[in-house]
């Protein structure tokens, strides 16, 4: 991997989930404070629909910046930036994704989520092509690291990887891959909360 701009770093969290009530995304909400501790970001944004205003009063309390709109995933990168986007959605992956479809954009993406090689071995071509096919394609030329869970439970960091781009495999992808970098739409039962 190459070297990374700590001074330039940002980080943005999608799907966290109800962490007043769920241990789960409480341990992760801890792994983000360790993370925003040791590469000091200078953003900082976080957002999960299901918030609920005593949630958003705790993140704010700590110095995270909630953001008030749905961005779906669509956040487009100006600086190195992680997503930490535990177990979301495939949907959000795409969208996060297509909002970067372009080579400068996509080295600038560390994403750590759901593993896209799991997703085209579970999912057939066919969905994936129909579905995420921002996903898709970025599997073809993506590193993808997966991170062995070593915490003492198993529920909560599993089946994640860091993916990352890197401008010499992006600079080998076939331009028609490129084109055509259409929005995604998806049905009601997608597993996208849709900004409203």
């Amino acid at each position: 991997m190459e070297s990374i701009s700590i001074s330039s770093i940002d980080i943005v969290c999608y799907g966290l989930g109800h962490f007043i009530s769920c241990l789960n995304a409480r341990y992760q909400l801890a792994f983000l404070m360790v993370l925003r501790d040791i590469l000091q970001p200078s953003v900082f944004d976080i957002y999960d629909p299901i918030f609920s205003m005593e949630e958003k009063t705790v993140l704010r309390d700590i110095g995270l910046n909630v953001l008030n709109v749905n961005e779906e995933g669509k956040r487009t990168a100006s600086n190195q930036t992680i997503f930490f986007m535990p177990h979301c959605d495939l949907p959000l992956y795409n969208n996060l994704l297509w909002a970067n479809w372009k080579k400068e954009k996509l080295s600038k993406l560390i994403i750590i989520g759901n593993s896209f090689q799991v997703y085209n071995f579970c999912k057939t071509e066919n969905f994936m092509k129909e579905k995420a096919i921002y996903v898709y394609f970025a599997s073809q030329f993506i590193s993808e690291i997966k991170i062995k869970n070593i915490f003492q439970f198993s529920d909560i960091f599993n089946d994640l990887s860091l993916h990352y781009f890197q401008p010499n495999d992006i600079s080998r992808v076939p331009i028609h891959i490129w084109k055509n970098a259409d929005e995604p739409v998806y049905d009601i039962d997608d597993g996208i909360i849709k900004n409203s």
